[in-house]
């Protein structure tokens, strides 16, 4: 057989204009034998073909070119050959000219490459990366395109301006490219295949100027589909080069692989997650001037039709540490002359970042995202603060406030105050007999000063319909507040109706089951009045953010089974209840009742241990494994578990403890623990939901959450759920017109360049 030899030439520009290839003449020749090797070259003129885009343009286009260590893969499919239709090659550039190369091997070779078949003519389609190509099927190549697309190195340089701009570097093996050509084998011995790569992603460069005053620091820069008929941007995709083929069109049509429905597919996601090695400063770029810039690219699918004028919307979210999220939508993309325009670098220069506005963060997500997927910050026993003379304090803002700095579930640990009626029967001659029967109850907070579980509705409530009255149809907020069991000593009773002796707290079957008749008829007490907003329907593995938009769901922690067998299967309480049993585990989550016969396809997978130390709840060793070791679940589960039915929990809060509790064990242990956590959620590259994740100092105040770093988690935790492709209800990639919230870029500087 001939060995293989590759040519492949190439300028080095990609121009933001029109290019023009060169044109390969092929003339009669002796015909190449059956079994032989196939040979290919390449040449182009003024056009792109290399994977590598320089940081800024040279003459109105951007340098490209081959990775010079080699590394870069093309496959390339031919139906026609005659062992294999799918081989992939390695370039290596010459140099120190990156933009030409005179040497391409197989990337195994031990292995045979393409080789010529029967037919007369054979087709030929090429794509860079070869590691994007999952398949082919009739000049169909199958790929995908990462939700995720976080640099993976950053560079910091000194501006003309007394700045500095941070580039953000892309993975070049998101630079996708594609090629086709057709040869006659009867003219084809000792000649190469004539195969011209072209570009074929859509790319835009996000150019973010700093504030205008004060420090700002960009967690995630999201871009979103927001509208139109092609929201597709990533995802699994069927690349098809049947245009190309027939000279229909000048790039192949692409659409979404069949199984893909089930997953947000219109969202690009760029990390901006930088660790400098020093624990006091957040793992984020200080933007402290509005010289500086923050500079990142995105790839999308691109829209060759010129008749789809509505084919998407594009939005652009970028996430600040101690701010909203601030938006700028682009409006409908097709390829008129002032679009985003396809396979072109897009350069979008949005307006010096602001401050205001609150963190309604969830009306940015897919409204048919499930409840299960999506990803919550939540505050660990959210009263307890210095305000309400807590002892310690385990939070440094209100509830209000922590629900405006992107806070959505919170833990209040509460008791009884219940009152039972009395009823005498019997003569007063020895035989008085006494029964009791529940009357009504309060659910007052363990050291909220007074405060009940009612005072916590009604403020997040009061949230909701502010952020429902700003957002108007677009709102998609909620909260999940977990009301837990604080002990028999938080449970007092009172007795009305008929005098009676000895009466006590055991003679209505002890505290245990009085907090679960206060549970049992208090929270449906409460559903009853519209404006607490309490969720009333069935919470399952099928339910939507769209379904729970502008509601507080109730989730009830119970520590017995006998607590679980008192309240009756068909009590209708409007809540999801589970049993807390040891530190880590996998427990049923029922809705309506606690009780062991009612059925449900729902699991709460969670890990809480308040109390840290060598002689208590739980070592510190441990509260570290079992924190990580739910979050490794999560990402088990989105792997195996297609039902969605798991809602996990992480209690990342509590305090160091050594006999009592003390202010000093609490600050601790957040600021060991923040780090780990935060570290983990950005590190890891996998799908999955965190869950509800409970932490101390649950806010983004300067003496609180940013003193401590739960600024940086918080934002962690929001930013997860728009860096995968989380599941949702249906096939369609629908989300809101609009996005996002309370804020926006304010005026000016949305030029598409």
């Amino acid at each position: 057989m001939k060995k293989v030899g590759y040519l492949l030439f190439a300028s080095a520009l990609v121009a933001l204009g029109g290019c023009s290839d060169d044109t390969f003449e092929q003339t009669g020749g002796t015909p190449a034998k059956v079994g032989d090797e196939i040979t290919f070259g390449s040449s182009l003129n003024d056009v792109a073909v290399r994977t590598v885009y320089s940081d800024r343009p040279v003459n109105g286009a951007y340098i490209v070119s081959w990775e010079k260590d080699g590394s870069d893969e093309i496959a390339i499919y031919c139906p026609e050959a005659s062992n294999g239709t799918l081989v992939n090659y390695k370039v290596m550039p010459d140099y120190p000219d990156s933009t030409r190369s005179s040497t391409v091997t197989k990337v195994n070779p031990d292995e045979a490459g393409l080789q010529w078949g029967n037919a007369d003519m054979h087709h030929f389609y090429g794509f860079y990366p070869a590691s994007a190509v999952t398949g082919t099927e009739n000049g169909r190549i199958s790929g995908t395109v990462p939700t995720l697309q976080s640099p993976v190195s950053w560079n910091v340089e000194d501006n003309a301006n007394g700045g500095q701009n941070y580039y953000g570097k892309t993975n070049t093996d998101l630079a996708f490219m594609w090629a086709y050509g057709e040869c006659n084998r009867e003219t084809m011995e000792n000649k190469d295949v004539p195969l011209t790569f072209h570009p074929w992603m859509t790319v835009i460069e996000i150019k973010i100027p700093g504030p205008t005053e004060g420090t700002k620091y960009v967690t995630n820069v999201n871009v979103q589909a927001v509208g139109g008929q092609q929201t597709f941007l990533a995802g699994k995709f069927i690349c098809d080069m049947t245009p190309v083929l027939k000279g229909t069109g000048d790039a192949p049509n692409y659409a979404p692989a069949e199984n893909t429905g089930g997953t947000v597919n219109n969202t690009i996601s760029i990390s901006c997650y930088h660790d400098d090695g020093n624990p006091s400063t957040p793992n984020f770029f200080p933007m402290n001037s509005p010289n500086d810039t923050l500079i990142v690219r995105a790839y999308l699918l691109p829209i060759d039709d010129q008749n789809k004028v509505d084919a998407r919307n594009i939005r652009i979210n970028v996430a600040t540490l101690n701010g909203a999220a601030l938006t700028r939508t682009l409006g409908m993309s097709n390829v008129g002359p002032n679009s985003i325009q396809p396979h072109k670098v897009n350069t979008v220069v949005l307006p010096n970042l602001l401050t205001t506005g609150t963190n309604y963060w969830l009306s940015s997500l897919d409204r048919n995202v499930y409840l299960s997927e999506v990803s919550m910050p939540g505050s660990k026993f959210s009263y307890l603060t210095e305000a309400n003379g807590a002892n310690p304090v385990y939070q440094g803002a209100t509830i209000r406030q922590q629900f405006l700095d992107g806070v959505r579930a919170f833990i209040v640990q509460c008791g009884a105050d219940a009152t039972y009626h009395a009823t005498r029967t019997g003569t007063w001659i020895g035989n008085y007999e006494y029964s009791y029967s529940y009357g009504d109850a309060t659910l007052p907070i363990e050291g909220g000063d007074g405060q009940t579980l009612a005072n916590t509705i009604e403020d997040i409530a009061a949230e909701l319909q502010t952020a429902e009255t700003e957002l108007g149809d677009r709102n998609l907020e909620c909260a999940v507040v977990m009301v837990t069991y604080s002990g028999g000593g938080g449970v007092s009773v009172n007795f009305s109706g008929e005098s009676q002796r000895g009466a006590n707290v055991n003679t209505v079957g002890g505290a245990d089951n009085v907090w679960m008749d206060a549970i049992q008829h208090e929270l449906k007490d409460l559903s009853e009045d519209a404006a607490n907003r309490i969720y009333k329907g069935e919470i399952t593995p099928n339910t939507t953010l769209d379904d729970v938009k502008g509601k507080i769901i109730l989730k009830v922690n119970y520590n017995t089974d006998d607590q679980a067998r008192h309240m009756p299967a068909d009590a209708g309480t409007p809540a999801l209840f589970s049993m807390w049993d040891g530190t880590k585990n996998d427990v049923p989550l029922r809705w309506g009742s606690a009780n062991p016969a009612v059925q449900t396809d729902l699991s709460w997978y969670y890990h809480e241990a308040t109390h840290v130390g060598s002689d208590t709840e739980i070592t510190w060793a441990n509260k570290q494994s079992e924190v990580l070791g739910v979050l490794s679940e999560s990402v088990t589960e989105y792997q195996n578990n297609a039902a969605h039915n798991i809602w996990f929990m992480v209690d990342a809060g509590g305090t160091y403890y050594s006999g009592r509790e003390s202010n000093e064990g609490v600050i601790r242990l957040t600021q060991d623990l923040n780090r780990i956590v935060e570290n983990a959620l950005q590190t890891r590259a996998q799908n999955a939901s965190t869950g509800l994740v409970f932490f101390n100092f649950a806010d983004k105040q300067e003496n609180s959450g940013v003193h401590y770093g739960t600024n940086a988690l918080i934002q962690t935790i929001i930013d997860n759920n728009f860096k995968f492709n989380l599941r949702k209800k249906g096939g369609s990639s629908t989300t809101n017109t609009i996005g996002g919230g309370g804020s926006s870029m304010g005026d000016g500087g949305n030029a598409i360049q």
